[in-house]
């Protein structure tokens, strides 16, 4: 995580997720992320980053969060991974 944004003191720059919406354009997949860098941004549903991924692209994110969900369960949970 080196080459990760970070703010003025250090600290990771990361903001919570808020919704997402998904849909199909022609031969790609659209991604609509909402995410808050404040409390008002985060009351208000907050700022969208609109983004488009091949089918490759989609199967291998999907597969990433799928593969991160299970790591962090294993961690918290106690599972084997």
């Amino acid at each position: 995580m080196d080459d990760w944004d970070t703010l003025p003191n250090g600290n990771l720059a990361i903001y919570p997720v808020v919704g997402w919406d998904s849909a199909i354009g022609q031969m790609i997949g659209l991604l609509r992320l909402r995410y808050a860098r404040s409390e008002s941004e985060f009351e208000s549903g907050g700022v969208p980053v609109q983004i488009h991924l091949t089918p490759v692209q989609l199967r291998m994110l999907s597969q990433d969060l799928s593969n991160m969900a299970d790591r962090i369960d294993a961690q918290n949970l106690g599972t084997r991974q």
